[in-house]
């Protein structure tokens, strides 16, 4: 019975004359129903049923639940999940590092989650803690265990817990997730992209901006397989400059950052003995950001 009411109901969403739905569908959720919404969206799971009986009693019991759930382990593991997506740092389609010579008491999965867990774990302590959101791109903190102090050579008491909160201490700028290894370790920047590709996800996932999506007009006049005539186009065509002229300043600060740290890499420096001068930064602990590279971007142009 009406549903052709009803299905106008459902494809008008978004639009600007959206149609109401019909009143027969309409109604107000009880308080366990709305404790369940609740707690599954910040805690990933149902409420107990000591926690049901709670509210059936009293509907106004939901705010003192929760506030106790938003300071729980489990809305930190929330917070961890939608980061983790958002970043996309749990990677599983490539290879981690090899797990041998300084990494050689850990597993590949030791290694996997140290790198993925260090970024969210920043997040999740910022947020769990109650302090500005804001200090996730302002923080001067990194989370060090055995493996990454063994992976960065950053500072680590073997003597304390498992994680610690510690800091940088290769002069990189201290940015929170912006200055973090594994994110630029998961991002990378091949051949002559220069960041580029780093600098759109920033751009996406911090000022929800994405230079990848917006439309391309390509000029047919450029010879895509001449790299110097790409570059002359990137600072000259108006449909280029459209969007490189605020890409690629954004791309410029991040030349501290090793552009490509791939297992190949570090498999192969360690095997062909490079691990001296500008091949160390593929040996253990790996040189992921160099202070000096910071102004390569004006050689590059």
């Amino acid at each position: 019975r009406n549903l052709s009411t009803w299905w106008l109901y459902l494809i008008s969403c978004g639009t600007s004359t959206p149609v109401s739905a019909p009143t027969q569908y309409r109604q107000m959720l009880s308080a366990e129903e709305r404790a369940v919404r609740v707690s599954m969206a910040v805690r990933g799971m149902r409420p107990s049923i000591a926690e049901l009986d709670l509210v059936a009693d009293d509907a106004g019991a939901i705010g003192t639940l929760v506030d106790d759930w938003l300071t729980s382990d489990a809305f930190g593991d929330t917070i961890e999940d939608l980061h983790a997506e958002m970043l996309w740092v749990r990677n599983d389609t490539e290879p981690v590092f090899p797990a041998d010579g300084e990494l050689g008491a850990w597993s590949s999965r030791d290694i996997h989650r140290s790198l993925a867990d260090a970024p969210l774990l920043l997040v999740r302590d910022i947020v769990l803690e109650d302090r500005p959101y804001t200090e996730i791109v302002t923080s001067d903190v990194e989370y060090s265990n055995p493996v990454l102090a063994a992976m960065y050579g950053i500072p680590y008491d073997p003597t304390g817990p498992w994680w610690q909160a510690v800091t940088w201490d290769d002069g990189r700028p201290a940015a929170g997730l912006l200055s973090h290894s594994a994110l630029y370790i998961r991002h990378q920047s091949n051949g002559d992209n220069f960041n580029r590709g780093r600098a759109d996800f920033i751009a996406d996932r911090f000022l929800c901006e994405s230079f990848g999506e917006r439309d391309l007009v390509a000029d047919d006049d450029v010879d895509l397989t001449d790299a110097g005539a790409v570059t002359d186009a990137l600072n000259t065509a108006p449909a280029c400059l459209s969007c490189h002229q605020g890409l690629d300043p954004l791309a410029a600060v991040l030349h501290g950052f090793n552009p490509v740290m791939q297992r190949t890499s570090v498999e192969r420096a360690r095997s062909e003995h490079h691990c001296v001068g500008d091949g160390a930064d593929y040996c253990y602990p790996m040189r992921v950001y160099r202070p000096e590279y910071e102004d390569l971007w004006a050689e590059v142009g």
